[in-house]
């Protein structure tokens, strides 16, 4: 089977380390990412109050966590050029974070600006 088409609960049981390197490896392969949209990108927040921008590094993982969580929500491709060079600058210079691949298990609270430097190398890597 390959990465992509894992099921949810046998991702799930990956610590948040190689979630993380899951979530780079396969974003910078398929050069797109997943977060949920409603007028405007989705936001999530957590007990410390950081404020952060789900993403998941495929369309089948973000549909499976918006339909428990945030059904009024859809789940929408973004293009990882796009991310790092718009996107993540921005989330950054408002003080944001990204979530990285959420699951019921936890998810990765990334500064975009180390994000930024992950995703860089990776697809440097690829060429």
């Amino acid at each position: 089977m390959a990465d992509d088409q894992k099921e949810p609960v046998e991702l799930d049981r990956l610590t948040e380390a190689e979630r993380y390197s899951y979530f780079i490896q396969t974003a910078a392969d398929e050069a797109t990412l997943w977060s949920l949209w409603q007028d405007g990108w989705a936001s999530l927040s957590d007990e410390a109050g950081r404020e952060g921008l789900p993403v998941w590094p495929a369309a089948t993982l973000a549909e499976s966590w918006r339909s428990s969580h945030f059904p009024e929500t859809e789940a929408m491709p973004i293009d990882v050029n796009w991310f790092v060079d718009e996107m993540l600058p921005n989330i950054g210079a408002e003080g944001g974070y990204v979530i990285v691949f959420p699951t019921a298990v936890g998810a990765v609270w990334a500064k975009p600006d180390r994000l930024e430097a992950d995703l860089r190398s990776e697809m440097n890597l690829l060429g």
